[in-house]
């Protein structure tokens, strides 16, 4: 049995509809865009230092930083700058790229 009670949409639309001319959902809407973007890379960058068989420990040595200093770097990404990211990435071999498309 079909069900015509719910809409479907696409998430864009759903998005435009959300924000619909307010400022302050949108500010909101791009600032948690921005810090998922952070969490992706640093899930990533923790799961290639996993893979690695590095440790925290390890890693921030590397870093001249703390063990803890670099767990909550893994767990907490708010204020985080690139160019640490960047720092990481390098000691585990790999690169960061930003592209303005």
């Amino acid at each position: 049995m079909k069900n015509n009670q719910y809409k479907t949409e696409s998430l864009d639309n759903a998005i435009k509809r959300f924000v619909s001319g307010n400022e302050a959902k949108e500010q909101l809407l791009n600032e948690m865009y921005e810090e998922m973007k952070l969490k992706i890379i640093m899930d990533n960058l923790r799961t290639i230092r996993k893979q690695k068989g590095l440790t925290l420990k390890e890693v921030a040595a590397l870093m001249n930083s703390s063990e803890s200093a670099m767990s909550r770097l893994e767990k907490q990404i708010k204020n985080v700058t690139i160019s640490t990211l960047a720092r990481y990435a390098k000691i585990l071999g790999r690169r960061i790229e930003i592209k303005v498309v």
